[in-house]
């Protein structure tokens, strides 16, 4: 239920527009970047996108089916 709360809270914004004005600094975990792409690729293409732990099922509609992982290189 975590999951779906974060989900459904979770606003999309560009970080980098409040940047521009001040000297900010701002860090991104894989979970915040992975529902971005979610929101991203739900915007752009027809299909079906579920979390999975720490991962992104893609199912399109013309069968094809991706997990999308995420984790931040150290």
């Amino acid at each position: 239920m975590k999951n779906k709360m974060k989900q459904e809270n979770h606003i999309m914004t560009t970080d980098l527009d409040l940047a521009q004005y001040c000297d900010f600094k701002f860090t991104v975990d894989a979970e915040s970047l992975l529902m971005d792409i979610k929101f991203l690729l739900n915007t752009y293409y027809c299909g079906t996108f579920e979390e999975d732990k720490k991962a992104l099922k893609l199912s399109f509609n013309n069968g094809q089916k991706f997990l999308l992982k995420l984790e931040e290189a150290v």
